[in-house]
Order: C-alpha cells, then structure tokens, then sequence
C-alpha cells in the first residue's frame, strides 16, 4: 500500500507568512505473532499563540450595521488608563480586508486576533484595553456604544466591556490536535485487527495534515528478492544477495549468510526470516552460457528502406548502427528484425553488435542502398552504363531529352568519392583504367532524380 503524506499550508493568525505542517505514522506493518502494536503520528507544525476573540451584536447600540453585509473591527489599543487611541489598525472607509470580521448570524459579528501581534507595538508595551468602532466596507455605515461614542473593552480587568453589544473572551494557544479514523484523538492507538489506520493532525494554526498506515496481523510473508534468471560464463563467479535487514537466512546450500557465491548452474533458493518471524523465499536458476557470435543479413523493403535480420547465435540483445557514426541507432531483443530508411542511395557501413550476460560480439557489412524504384526511373529517362564489366571504360548515356545529368561521380563502396566527371552533356565515355580492379559505385544525379550503378573494373 501506498504511503499518503499531505501537506497543508494555511494562513497564519498574525497575517507574517504561510505555516507547514505534517505528519507521519511510519511505513506498513507485518505483525507476524499476532500481538497487538502500537501505531504512533509523529508530527511537526507551528503551535498557536493565546488570541483574543472579539464578538460584536450589531443590533445593540447606536448602529447602522443591522442587516449589514459586512462589517469591519476599525480599533486601536490604549496604552494608559484614560487615554487615546494609539497603534490604530484599520483603514477607514476601505473595503481591503484588513479588521474584517465573521458573521455568526442574527447580526452577531466575530474577529479572532492575537493582540501583539495585530497591533505591531513594542515589546514591553503595557496594553490596558482597546478602542473600536464598527463600520461597513465604506464606512458609510457604523456602530458605536449607546451613547454614540467609540467602544472600550478593559482587557487588563478581565476582557471586561461597558457596552452590552461587544464581548471579549481569552483563547489559549495550542500546540495541535490528532484524529484517528477511529474516533482517538491520542497521539499513539493500538492495533490489533488487520486494515488501513488513518490519522489527521492540525496544528495550532489550523494546518492540516494526513497520512496512513497498513497493519496486518497473523502469519504474513515479507519479500527477498534475488533477482531475474542469470548465466553463468565460463569460469564465472556470481554473487546471489538476499538482501541486508533480515534476521537470518537459509540458502538451499544450507549456508546461513546474506550472500552466496555461485559457480555452477543449477536452481538455489533462500528463505529469510524478519524480527517480527515473517518469512520470504525466492528461488534463481543459474545456467550456462558463451559469448555470442554476430552476424546480420539484409533485403531491400521499400525505397532507401532496408530490413535487418540477426543471423547469429547466443545473443539476448542486439545493437545496430546504421551509418557508421558510432552511435546505436536501435536496440532490439535478439532474433527480432529491424527496418531502417537510409534516406539517400550509397554504401553505408553497417555495424551489428550482439550481446548477452557474458559478452559482446560485433559484424560489419558495406550495405549499397538503392531506391528499389530505380528500374522505373532508368526506364524513364533511358539510362544505360555499358560495357559492364568494363577494363578501360564504361559509356552512361541518357536519351530522355527533357531530363538534364547534373553530376557524375565514381564511389568505392565505402561511400567514398574516388572521381567526379564534368556533366556537361546526357552521354558520357568515362576512363577508369587508372582505378584498381574491383567493384564500385557509378553516382548520377539527374533533373529526375539519382541513380547507382554497380560497376565492376578487369
């Protein structure tokens, strides 16, 4: 099962900077023996400070703010017995938020505020009460005591108010508070059935987080893995490992370590055993194996479109590349064929490298690329290269009169440029007599399109 951990971040009461929070109770559990467990959150978060809750009856005193659609705590503390207003909070007439308060319903209005913090006055600062007035977002509207005067709460004689309509009451800080899925609000509960164990945590400034935990009980079975079917090489030694963490283990070899060397083939199962007396087996075959051996044949599929065919023997997987650069162009899985469009008529060197567990072999051929509609083209334009084979000289003509030859050129088959002839006209006598005898590539690009002629020189 997978672990949910959520992280919440909520405004915090004095409007500094947002509050994290979160909360834990550990990986899965395996309770092999039965035995009840302790499941315990471990958290983290920021713990509220003592506020100050503030409840406004906007159908007491002189008031317009009955029925009103809001309503904001414009207020400001005094530092003296009898004196003025100072650390005035509120901008008067301003619809920003800032002293907006909360209905409760029947024009029963509420702020929650820490006071130090709300007033931003030095530390030290003796605080004997607040001053406030009410009012709508405007201001067009306001709320003040029966006498139409500014409204005082004595917070330094016990939150105590002359005015009926305003009530003030003391909210001690919290460092947060842990709901489990059962009902528990411990830190800690004890499980003793098999399911999913939820708890949510909420810290002092309402952050919450959640996270859960998988108990089972009874005879359970924990996991070791040694991994997929491997081959031994000629002369090899590998090392088979069950894993650290266990509290012992069993090879089928009756060896009791972590790890087994190996070297013969042959089937080898490990059985462990955790702290909790949950067991794991798992069972490997080891067989032998060689190097492989590379070798590829090919066919022409569709234009410059060539398929690719292993041919070898003992690969697992097959590397190809295509032209000669050095890079794997495609992997596939040994005996599988592969396609490749070259894009252009030449040779290109191709590379197969065949792989396995115990080693690497690599083929190459010289691949001559022909577009496999070439025929028509030849057809169409009138091309021929006569005589071929040839000794001194080979004669291309074409008798299409609309098509032009661009160039000619002479390629070994590596794709190398060993003469380039002059188009100047659609028949040509080439002289290879200084070329050594062999096979190679006749290049001629037209206004149609290009053709390759394999020639061979006496």
């Amino acid at each position: 099962m997978k672990k949910l951990l959520i992280f919440c971040f909520s405004l915090a009461i004095n409007h500094l900077g947002f509050a994290q929070c979160s909360v834990s109770v550990g990986p899965d559990i395996t309770q092999c023996n039965g035995n009840p467990i302790s499941v315990t959150a471990v958290s983290s978060g920021t713990a509220s400070e003592d506020s100050l809750r503030i409840v406004y009856d906007a159908n007491q005193g002189v008031s317009g703010l009955t029925g009103a659609a809001e309503v904001y705590f414009h207020s400001g503390v005094q530092t003296i017995p009898f004196g003025g207003w100072e650390f005035t909070i509120g901008n008067w007439g301003a619809n920003d938020g800032l002293g907006q308060m909360t209905s409760l319903g029947n024009n029963l209005w509420q702020i929650i505020i820490h006071v130090d913090n709300y007033y931003g006055y030095p530390g030290g600062t003796s605080v004997n009460g607040l001053w406030m007035v009410f009012r709508n977002g405007d201001a067009s509207l306001t709320g003040k005591n029966d006498n139409d005067e500014d409204i005082f709460l004595y917070t330094s004689n016990g939150n105590t108010c002359d005015f009926g309509g305003v009530t003030g009451a003391d909210i001690l800080g919290s460092e947060g508070s842990y709901l489990w899925g059962n009902g528990a609000t411990t830190q800690s509960i004890t499980a003793t059935q098999t399911g999913t164990y939820t708890v949510t945590f909420t810290d002092g400034t309402g952050c919450t987080s959640t996270d859960e935990v998988y108990v089972e009980f009874g005879t359970g079975s924990i996991v070791v893995n040694l991994g997929p079917d491997s081959a031994l090489c000629d002369g090899q030694i590998i090392t088979l490992d069950a894993g650290a963490g266990f509290a012992s283990y069993e090879w089928s070899t009756a060896e009791t370590s972590q790890t087994l060397e190996v070297s013969l083939p042959g089937d080898y199962a490990v059985t462990v055993t955790d702290q909790f007396g949950c067991t794991g087996i798992d069972l490997i075959h080891i067989e032998t194996s060689v190097t492989p051996v590379a070798d590829f044949s090919y066919s022409a599929v569709a234009g410059t479109t060539i398929e690719f065919v292993s041919t070898g023997s003992g690969a697992d997987v097959i590397y190809w590349d295509f032209d000669g650069d050095g890079n794997v162009d495609e992997t596939v899985y040994a005996g599988v064929p592969v396609q490749y469009d070259f894009g252009a008529e030449s040779v290109f060197g191709v590379r197969m490298i065949a792989e396995n567990g115990c080693g690497a072999d690599t083929a190459t051929q010289n691949v001559l690329v022909q577009d496999v509609g070439i025929e028509e083209l030849k057809t169409e334009i009138g091309f021929s290269a006569y005589p071929n084979p040839t000794a001194n000289n080979i004669t291309l003509s074409v008798s299409n009169a609309s098509v032009t030859v661009l160039s000619i050129e002479i390629l070994d088959l590596q794709g190398r440029r060993l003469m380039r002839i002059a188009a100047t006209q659609n028949t040509h006598c080439i002289s290879i007599n200084k070329l050594p005898l062999g096979l190679y590539v006749l290049h001629v690009a037209t206004s149609k399109g290009i053709i390759n002629k394999r020639i061979l020189k006496l």
